[in-house]
C-alpha cells in the first residue's frame, strides 16, 4: 500500500491601513478592513496491490480545491526598540464565500481488465479564516533588513481530500 498526500495554499489580499492611537511614541497600532482570496488545493493518491487470491489493483485518487472570496479585518501592533531594532504582531479574521470542488477517480484492475468509478461533486459553502502572524525585524544597513518570525494560519470550512474518500467503495 502507498499513500500520498499534497496540499498547495496561495493567498492575495488587498487591505486599508489606518494607524489609530499615538505615533510618536515607541508602540504604533493599526487597524485593517480588506478583501482576501485564497486558493487552497489537496491531491491524495491511495494505491493498495494484493497477490492473492487474484492479483489486483486498488487506486484511489482524490483532488478537492477551495476558492475563498471574503471580507477581512484586523489589527497592528509594532514596539520600536530602535530605529534599527522593532517588533511587530498582526492578527485578521475573515469570512469567506467557499466555492469547493471535488473529483475522485477509483481504479480496479485485475486480471479480467481495468474498471472505473468516477465521481465529483461542486459545493458553495461558508469559511472561517484566521491569521496571526509575529516578527522581528533588524536593520543592517540603510538598504538591507532581515524579517524573521512565525505565522499560524487555520481555515475552517474546506474541502479536504481526506475527508472526500469514499468508505464504501463497493458503491
Amino acid at each position: 500500500a502507498s499513500l500520498s498526500i499534497s496540499s498547495h495554499l496561495q493567498s492575495i489580499e488587498l487591505n486599508y491601513r489606518r494607524r489609530i492611537g499615538l505615533i510618536c511614541g515607541p508602540l504604533e497600532t493599526s487597524l485593517l478592513f480588506g478583501a482576501r482570496y485564497f486558493n487552497v488545493r489537496e491531491l491524495l493518491d491511495f494505491v493498495t496491490i494484493a497477490d492473492a487470491p487474484v492479483a489486483t489493483t486498488n487506486a484511489v485518487n482524490v483532488r478537492t480545491q477551495n476558492h475563498l472570496l471574503g471580507l477581512q479585518a484586523g489589527g497592528l501592533a509594532a514596539y520600536r526598540v530602535s530605529d534599527k531594532m522593532w517588533f511587530e504582531s498582526d492578527i485578521k479574521v475573515g469570512l469567506y464565500q467557499n466555492s469547493a470542488t471535488q473529483t475522485t477517480l477509483y481504479q480496479v484492475t485485475t486480471p479480467a481488465g481495468l474498471t472505473n468509478f468516477p465521481s465529483s461533486a461542486h459545493r458553495g459553502s461558508v469559511a472561517v479564516a484566521g491569521d496571526f502572524d509575529f516578527s522581528a525585524h533588524a536593520r543592517l544597513t540603510r538598504n538591507l533588513s532581515m524579517h524573521l518570525g512565525y505565522q499560524l494560519l487555520a481555515i475552517d470550512g474546506l474541502a479536504l481530500a481526506r475527508d472526500n474518500v469514499q468508505e464504501n467503495l463497493a458503491l
